[in-house]
């Protein structure tokens, strides 16, 4: 499991992740070049940071992570920026069939996603998203309240990570215990 701001998502919201992941997968490996990429739906800054293979295995990891149900993964801004990136690109695709009467992509139901709603859910801030200049304006004490990442200073320059910047934690789910009522 991914470390959401709610842990407890719901089913619903896991399979929409897990669906998500895998028709961007999908997606970025039937595309020829990181132009049709962006032409699909993915931002630049995305490719700015990483070549279409990266975000191939960032995809595998984040599946693999988001299947498991006995660990909570803590990953990096750098994960985050993918999963946004994903979230923001299927909604988008989603509410645009669902508006034109066409078949969902991904969902078995003909309701739009309110996608601001299901970003804050989801995430626990959106730092990663500020540009270089943004970033870059920010006094020394907003920076100190934003509790950086020590990546946010890459992902918003769009710099390519470093190996131990992909690296995620993880520790064991505790499971609630089930008491009993007197």
């Amino acid at each position: 499991m991914i470390n959401f701001v709610e842990l407890d998502i719901d089913a619903h919201e896991k399979k929409f992740v897990r669906r998500s992941l895998e028709y961007a997968k999908g997606m970025i490996e039937s595309t020829e070049a990181v132009e049709q990429c962006i032409a699909i739906g993915f931002n630049l800054p995305l490719f700015k940071a990483f070549s279409k293979e990266d975000v191939i295995k960032i995809f595998d990891d984040l599946l693999q992570m988001h299947a498991d149900a006995e660990n909570v993964y803590f990953i990096t801004d750098y994960h985050f920026l993918v999963l946004h990136q994903v979230i923001r690109m299927v909604v988008t695709r989603h509410n645009e069939a669902v508006l034109q009467g066409a078949t969902p992509i991904l969902m078995d139901s003909n309701f739009t996603i309110n996608e601001d709603e299901l970003v804050e859910r989801l995430f626990h801030d959106v730092d990663f998203l500020l540009t270089a200049d943004e970033f870059n304006a920010l006094a020394p004490e907003e920076r100190g309240a934003l509790e950086m990442s020590p990546e946010l200073f890459s992902i918003c320059n769009n710099l390519p990570p470093h190996p131990d910047e992909l690296k995620s934690v993880s520790k064991p789910l505790r499971k609630k215990k089930k008491g009993h009522s007197l």
